[in-house]
């Protein structure tokens, strides 16, 4: 217990001298402005501490409020203007894209991409099987599927193919 204890002192032993150095500095800084008048050079403007202060006061680096298979904490950096990482950002959407397709409505100013289970329609006798990266796949003009359940798993673009899992790639059909 006390060798965990002694452990844990150590590790914040980096933070904790850190912590004393800048409040050291701080109280010279703030003893020698309250004591003297200190000129910007060649001026007559005095020194603020408030333009001290800046240098100080330590920022809180945001970091995703998303939550692994696991259980812990996401640690990386949140996209621009979201609270979410790329990965659960797209998580969340597809989550989301999910509740949408499996959500049925009348109403006109939803859109359902794939209302219909295209599955069904489908007949394995159309389509040609394929090799792409040691495995086997069937492919019709425009999308890749798989071999067990016929799901999208890519698209053809200008007789390449492509493997993606992206939703607004495989939901949209050119025509």
């Amino acid at each position: 217990m006390e060798l965990q204890k002694l452990l844990k002192r150590l590790k914040n032993l980096d933070n904790n001298v850190d912590n004393a150095y800048k409040k050291d500095i701080k109280q010279v800084i703030e003893t020698i402005l309250k004591d003297y008048d200190v000129f910007y050079k060649n001026t007559s403007d005095k020194v603020s501490l408030d333009e001290f202060n800046d240098i100080f006061t330590e920022q809180e680096i945001p970091i995703c409020l998303g939550i692994s298979k696991n259980g812990n904490k996401c640690c990386r950096k949140p996209q621009l203007y979201s609270d979410y990482c790329k990965i659960h950002f797209y998580l969340e959407f597809n989550k989301k894209l999910n509740e949408k397709l499996s959500f049925k409505s009348n109403e006109n100013n939803i859109i359902i991409i794939n209302e219909n289970n295209e599955k069904t329609n489908m007949e394995k006798t159309n389509m040609e099987k394929i090799f792409i990266k040691d495995s086997f796949y069937y492919k019709d003009n425009h999308f890749i599927y798989d071999v067990s359940d016929l799901n999208k798993v890519g698209y053809i673009e200008n007789e390449e193919f492509f493997l993606t899992d992206d939703p607004f790639i495989l939901g949209i059909e050119s025509n």
